[in-house]
């Protein structure tokens, strides 16, 4: 802090906490040290050790802190000086019922205050920072409902404000205004609990509605879509049409989450290091798992186009567009089922697969292929990388044409067999 008077430096009580830890004062004067504790606490990860003061990019809230303390700074230097001329050497309680005395009779002091709209500012910064785009956008997507039904019900949304009631008016509103599904609501309000969650574990909130196991919305399972193997064999025999070359890239994209079940994310942050002759060696960015995963003569080849700059990168948007496009190309339009819940009611609608197609659905294919292959679940979950078989199972999505192939094995089989299945 480039504005502390001579003698003053700000320290934290344990700068190794886990949680927030108090800022201290200490004054050097007159051959004496004097700590005073400031009231004041911050997370070690938002503190500037160089400069003794809060780091404000991506802390929208700490612009206060650090104003705070240069005002407990000044008021501490002002007293201390005053006692001087007065020929008074002030012992350290004097300095710390003045500092805090100061403060209180200080009217126009703006006192510090984390609303939650600044908590939410944090979290889309560090977002962006970290370049998680698509999670800055859930949380934008929630302050801008948020913000609606503030201004629509004439409601208070703050810390004190979210409680049951709350939560019966919010979702109500999702579900009837905004129209969202039940999956879309669950999404919100679990959004919703984490940033709660980290405003009351730093002191912001003290407020634990939301802790009621009653502030909770349902999600619905829903089939998962997957491309079955003559489906990819149609997408990779497809010849693309001279005027939209720009599928090439898309198609190999897709092709590669097939073939090795990582997120996009994790697709096109692929770097040399990566790759080794026969797998790739990488830490997810969702989870921070370190993988490997096999590679198959068609991932190398498209890994190896990837790496001379043949295959690149696009926006996660742009490429679910682009997918939907050679998708169709590619006459992957077999009727399916588009089903969502919408306050427990459930609504279907018949489509062209093509239109349900997206980059996850890669991942979701290699689960599911690489299942009726006969990998056994935990090997998939290994390459994969889920945690959990509850998370896991619910993209295992079984053909059709794989129940008909099962069910024609098993009356194939001899009739002793059978009796053991």
């Amino acid at each position: 802090m480039s504005s502390l008077p001579r003698g003053v430096t700000f320290v934290l009580k344990d700068k190794n906490s886990k949680k927030p830890t108090p800022i201290i004062l200490l004054f050097i004067h007159d051959k004496t040290r004097t700590k005073i504790y400031t009231g004041e606490s911050i997370d070690p990860g938002q503190w500037n050790f160089d400069d003794q003061k809060a780091f404000t990019r991506g802390f929208a809230s700490n612009v206060r802190l650090n104003r705070l303390l240069e005002l407990y700074a000044a008021k501490l230097w002002e007293f201390y000086t005053a006692c001087k001329v007065r020929g008074v050497i002030p012992n350290d309680n004097d300095l710390r019922e003045s500092i805090h005395l100061e403060i209180e009779e200080e009217e126009t002091v703006p006192v510090r205050i984390t609303t939650l709209w600044d908590v939410f500012s944090d979290f889309v910064t560090i977002a962006e920072a970290k370049g998680k785009e698509r999670s800055a956008q859930v949380y934008r997507a929630l302050e801008n409902h948020l913000r609606s039904f503030e201004k629509a019900k004439k409601e208070t949304v703050s810390f004190d404000t979210i409680d049951l009631r709350f939560f019966d008016k919010f979702t109500t509103y999702l579900l009837n205004k905004v129209k969202l599904t039940d999956n879309t609501i669950a999404k919100q309000i679990s959004t919703l609990k984490r940033i709660l969650t980290f405003a009351t574990e730093r002191g912001y909130n003290s407020n634990l509605g939301y802790q009621n196991k009653k502030f909770n919305w349902q999600r619905k399972e829903t089939p998962v879509i997957a491309l079955t193997a003559e489906e990819v064999e149609q997408l990779e025999n497809l010849t693309i049409p001279a005027n939209k070359t720009y599928l090439e890239n898309a198609r190999n994209l897709f092709l590669l989450g097939i073939y090795t079940g990582l997120r996009y994310g994790d697709l096109s942050s692929i770097r040399p290091e990566h790759v080794r002759p026969d797998h790739l060696r990488i830490i997810t960015h969702k989870t921070k798992q370190n993988l490997s995963i096999p590679l198959t003569a068609n991932a190398r080849q498209i890994i190896d186009l990837y790496l001379a700059g043949l295959v690149r990168p696009i926006s996660n948007q742009r490429l679910n567009d682009y997918i939907k496009e050679v998708c169709e190309l590619a006459q992957i339009n077999a009727p399916t089922e588009k089903v969502l819940f919408r306050g427990g009611e459930r609504i279907c609608k018949t489509v062209p697969k093509w239109k349900l197609l997206g980059s996850h659905s890669g991942r979701k294919s290699f689960v599911t292929l690489s299942l009726e292959k006969g990998l056994r679940p935990q090997i998939v979950m290994a390459i994969s990388g889920h945690k959990d078989y509850k998370s896991f199972k619910r993209y295992i999505s079984i053909t059709d044409d794989q129940v008909m192939k099962e069910f024609s094995k098993v009356n194939e089989m001899p009739e002793v067999l059978k009796k053991a299945i």
